[in-house]
């Protein structure tokens, strides 16, 4: 043990209450003996405390002491916000606000809104997931990616070449 560890257990020693099989006490204060810096300032400590105990001994204590304290009216306030009416008000505000925040809003799985999203998704930079003139590997990376890929085409469609595709998730 070294002076500092030693010296945080003696400032809460005391003589008249301490536990005399204590390991770690006992190991402090032979660190008192081999450090004569540490051994000073203990027997300081050690005299003011002892000085302090009788002092504090020395107090009469008023006869009626105990009678005041059982008479004294016990007065004890609650903070506002421990009051159950704040707490459920507190609670219902909090609520409401991760609900708002956390809640996908129902107009965004409107038809329009899609449509709108789609609209500005085409009109910036739009690079397609995979550049390919092959139906059949457009159809298998649209599997893998979880989307429909065993949809039918117009004939109409049919006929325009293929240049790729891109698969966008929509109100997850």
């Amino acid at each position: 043990m070294n002076s500092p560890d030693a010296k945080k257990i003696l400032e809460l020693y005391c003589k008249e209450s301490a536990e005399t099989d204590d390991g770690r006490i006992a190991e402090a204060l032979e660190q008192t003996e081999r450090d004569p810096e540490l051994r000073r300032w203990f027997e300081q400590s050690d005299a003011f405390h002892t000085a302090m105990r009788r002092k504090l001994r020395e107090i009469a204590v008023p006869s009626d002491l105990r009678e005041k304290i059982l008479a004294g009216n016990k007065i004890v306030q609650v903070a506002r916000w421990q009051k159950p009416a704040w707490l459920a008000a507190a609670a219902i505000v909090l609520a409401l606000g991760l609900s708002i925040i956390w809640l996908p809003s129902r107009a965004t799985a409107h038809f329009s809104a899609y449509r709108s999203r789609m609209v500005r998704t085409a009109l910036r930079q739009y690079r397609m997931d995979i550049v390919t003139n092959d139906l059949k590997e457009i159809r298998q990376f649209m599997a893998r990616r979880g989307a429909p890929s065993d949809y039918v085409l117009t004939k109409e469609l049919e006929r325009l070449p293929i240049t790729g595709g891109g698969c966008l998730r929509w109100a997850e």
